[in-house]
């Protein structure tokens, strides 16, 4: 019979975890390099694993979860909920009437595209706005 003992799963669960931030860190190196960059590597791991902390906080397990609410750090800015223009994302993964904690995280990934999309749309709108201003002012 083998018997394992509550200090060896402890150890596999840390050796478990180790390699999963090693491979979020390589993750986001990866897409989102100029984030990366932006820090040291122990800023980073330090980041990661604040960012990791606040998903499991609410309820997120799975590596694909923690990973999705990295992206959304590592594209908003780490500390997003704490901020009044993203307080919305910890409003809807805390949102009991939604069940699944990932479904939650998934919603909440959609719209961030989706406002971001409309942000760059309207950024580009913007600029033709002012060239094409500059030009018929040019022109008189």
């Amino acid at each position: 019979m083998l018997i394992v003992r509550a200090e060896q799963l402890r150890a596999l669960a840390a050796a478990r975890e180790a390699r999963f931030m090693r491979e979020l860190e390589a993750h986001v190196r990866r897409h989102f390099p100029a984030v990366a960059e932006a820090q040291s590597p122990s800023a980073l791991q330090a980041s990661l694993r604040a960012a990791v902390a606040r998903a499991t906080a609410h309820g997120l397990e799975s590596p694909e979860d923690l990973c999705l609410y990295a992206n959304i750090g590592a594209v908003l800015g780490w500390e997003f909920e704490a901020t009044p223009q993203h307080a919305w994302i910890g409003e809807l993964l805390r949102d009991a009437s939604i069940a699944s904690t990932s479904h939650r995280l998934r919603l909440a990934v959609n719209e961030v595209g989706r406002r971001l999309s409309l942000e760059e749309q309207n950024r580009v709108t913007e600029q033709q706005f002012k060239a094409t201003a500059q030009a018929r002012a040019g022109s008189t």
